[in-house]
């Protein structure tokens, strides 16, 4: 991702003297418009990465994870590069929004495993168990009116086309796909659904009340970013 749902209050005995606790425990409820680069950077500056996943305070949770099984005809599309995986109907909104209200309650949920090499829905599922903060990212994470008012707190990470670019092209190959495909791919479904359903959003957030030590805090990590290519952050907290 290339973002939350907190869950709190948050734990003791586990990174409570960190400022981005701190914060997640004013926060809410938060909810991230895509830069998986961001989540596991906060993942890094709390120490969450090399814990095992039944004892994280904080986790990572994809929407990738919940496109639609696709039919024979649409994977063979898909395969070909000619199926739109950037539009809102790509995705299985019911399962996402069922597993979020689950997550949200403090239940221990399975969700879906995406091959995207296949472009299928394995049979395997991953086990998410409850913790104090669970970044939710994804592309179309803010569109869906019944999941985006789940959330208190929602940050949108503007980053330069350039980069956007550059970063799936470096992913698809590495996926196995062609150059080509992904370039056609690029101008016909992911640039004009960035510019009718994500380019809105920066739009549509208020900027909310917010603690001097989240902006200061994630400001920083903001910085630190900049030489991945994020040109801000934007930030709505629901009152």
């Amino acid at each position: 991702q290339e973002n939350g749902i907190i869950m709190g209050p948050i734990s003791q005995g586990c990174c409570e003297t960190s400022p981005l606790f701190k914060i997640w425990n004013q926060a809410g409820i938060v909810f991230v418009y895509s830069q998986s680069t961001v989540c596991e950077k906060i993942m890094e500056l709390l120490g969450q990465n090399e814990v095992d996943h039944r004892q994280r305070k904080l986790v990572i949770l994809s929407q990738d994870r919940f496109y639609k099984v696709l039919t024979p005809e649409q994977k063979a599309k898909a395969l070909k590069g000619q199926y739109n995986f950037d539009h809102p109907d790509a995705f299985d909104n019911d399962l996402m929004h069922r597993t979020l209200k689950n997550i949200v309650e403090g239940k221990t949920v399975e969700v879906p495993t995406y091959d995207f090499v296949t472009h299928s829905r394995l049979a395997e599922t991953t086990v998410v168990y409850p913790a104090d903060v669970v970044l939710f990212e994804g592309i179309l994470v803010f569109y869906s009116q019944e999941v985006r008012d789940m959330f208190h707190l929602r940050l949108f990470v503007d980053t330069d086309s350039d980069v956007r670019l550059s970063r799936r092209v470096l992913r698809d190959v590495r996926r196995g796909r062609d150059l080509e495909q992904i370039l056609t791919q690029y101008t016909t479904f992911v640039k004009p659904a960035f510019e009718e359903f994500c380019l809105p959003v920066p739009v549509s957030l208020a900027w909310g009340p917010l603690s001097s030590l989240f902006k200061k805090t994630l400001g920083a990590l903001f910085r630190e970013s900049r030489i991945m290519g994020e040109r801000g952050l934007i930030y709505e907290r629901r009152s």
